[in-house]
């Protein structure tokens, strides 16, 4: 558990920065400020890692959900609403002929919805192990779901099942060692 310098700041030991400097997201300044030969290292090589997840944050105002390296949530969510995309490529933990994609998510179905909204076509991108699983939350009902993109190993009846209900499904044909060999529509 990382804990930064809090028992340092409540044992009085290290000064915390002034409050509106705390409410600017600026303390990590005052702290190099007030101890450089022992924090430029840190804010040189290792913040600029973490500078990129830090300004998606900020631009969408989601909360990043680090297993899916996702910002999820009602700000993430509006900030997609007000974004118009001719295509939205998409995956969740599932994909069934009768209820599309889905996820265990609350968060992530609402914001995938949003980003489905956002789009004129969605391609959903779901390997064998995704295709016949049904997990707890709707994303994508599939009469919304354009073209589905999977490989070979998925069940033919839910497959057949898919594009009866309206799916352009396309089967990538993957070799004995892994790899893609050719797709088929």
């Amino acid at each position: 558990i990382g804990v930064g310098a809090a028992f340092d700041f409540h044992a009085g030991r290290v000064r915390q920065a002034p409050p509106w400097m705390q409410r600017a997201g600026l303390e990590w300044l005052f702290r190099l400020l007030m101890e450089p030969a022992r924090l430029w290292q840190r804010y040189l090589l290792v913040t600029p890692r973490f500078l990129p997840l830090w300004a998606m944050q900020r631009l969408s105002g989601g909360t990043l959900r680090r297993s899916i390296h996702a910002l999820v949530g009602p700000s993430a969510e509006e900030s997609v609403r007000a974004l118009r995309a001719s295509l939205a490529f998409m995956s969740g933990n599932g994909f069934t002929a009768e209820r599309g994609l889905s996820t265990p998510s609350p968060l992530v179905a609402a914001t995938d919805r949003a980003f489905a909204s956002a789009a004129q076509q969605v391609v959903v991108l779901a390997d064998h192990t995704k295709i016949g699983q049904d997990t707890m939350c709707q994303t994508v009902p599939v009469g919304r779901v354009q073209i589905l993109i999977t490989d070979d190993g998925s069940d033919p009846a839910e497959i057949a099942a898919i594009r009866v209900a309206g799916v352009d499904v396309r089967v990538a044909q993957v070799g004995q060692d892994g790899h893609l060999e050719r797709p088929t529509a």
